[in-house]
């Protein structure tokens, strides 16, 4: 049995699960997607876990499996362009976990689905207040991290607007503001941004379509992050499907939007 109180990385861990889980829905659009863990070896200060993401998808070929976790792995001849490529997911995961001590590997039959496994060390702890206290400065030690990181947040609602800067600059990050899709495009063309705060619903250009083009036609490869007051699955998978990072749903508190924002700086700075 896993232990109820262990020490890690949540953040980076959720990350991890996120980006297998998201590519395994990218490429099942029939079956189904299973995540297992189990516990692989314990002993008084550390247990081990096995993470694994089962989908049941279209599979990759053998000669491509060696390659996949290689940054933007085209596989090729087998899909369409819709489905095409891993892009950075499967590349960011392997780093991400190994930045935690663990190890990563797959298996795949063309045709049959994919199976994605990674184990991780925990260090084992004996109360929930040593849990509590070690989460607290983890939080604390990200977030001076954040330091002076260029965030921009394209929202037209003059409420979110202050509130979402007003937390940014409360964790010493430098926002700036779009109140629209064309806005956020001509400040992306005259800066540069770490992580991109994207309302989906707004004039002129929503935030489905900016990212689109900030995407596939601007090359913006940073962090993009969905804001929006709807939280269903449908919507979250549209997100990523269209080139997003994550979701933050409104109205957010001021821990769930400084830690995705912190996930997600923290993440690019191990692809940079």
């Amino acid at each position: 049995t896993i232990p109820k109180q262990v020490i890690g990385d949540p953040n980076r861990l959720s990350q991890v699960v996120n980006n297998l889980i998201s590519n395994a829905i990218k490429f099942t659009k029939i079956g189904r997607v299973k995540l297992y863990t189990y516990l692989e070896t314990i002993n008084e200060n550390e247990a081990v876990v096995l993470f694994t993401v089962k989908d049941e998808g279209v599979g990759i070929p053998e000669e491509k499996i060696d390659t996949i976790f290689e940054p933007f792995t085209q596989i090729d001849g087998m899909m369409n362009s819709e489905l095409k490529g891993s892009g950075l997911g499967l590349y960011i995961s392997k780093l991400l976990v190994a930045k935690m001590g663990g190890n990563i590997k797959m298996n795949s039959i063309l045709g049959s689905g994919t199976t994605i496994c990674f184990s991780l060390p925990f260090k084992r702890v004996s109360k929930l207040n040593d849990n509590s206290n070690f989460f607290d400065a983890q939080l604390n030690k990200n977030i001076l991290n954040l330091n002076r990181s260029n965030i921009l947040l394209v929202e037209d609602n003059k409420n979110n607007q202050v509130l979402a800067k007003f937390i940014i600059e409360k964790f010493n990050g430098i926002c700036d503001i779009a109140e629209n899709g064309e806005e956020a495009l001509e400040n992306v063309f005259r800066k540069e941004y770490d992580l991109i705060l994207m309302d989906l619903q707004m004039p002129k250009l929503n935030g489905y379509e900016t990212t689109k083009i900030l995407r596939n036609e601007m090359a913006f490869n940073n962090p993009i992050i969905a804001c929006s007051a709807h939280a269903s699955n449908e919507e979250r998978f549209k997100c990523i499907e269209i080139g997003m990072n994550d979701y933050v749903v409104k109205p957010y508190s001021q821990n769930d939007l400084i830690e995705v924002i912190i996930k997600h700086v923290e993440t690019q700075k191990l692809v940079c």
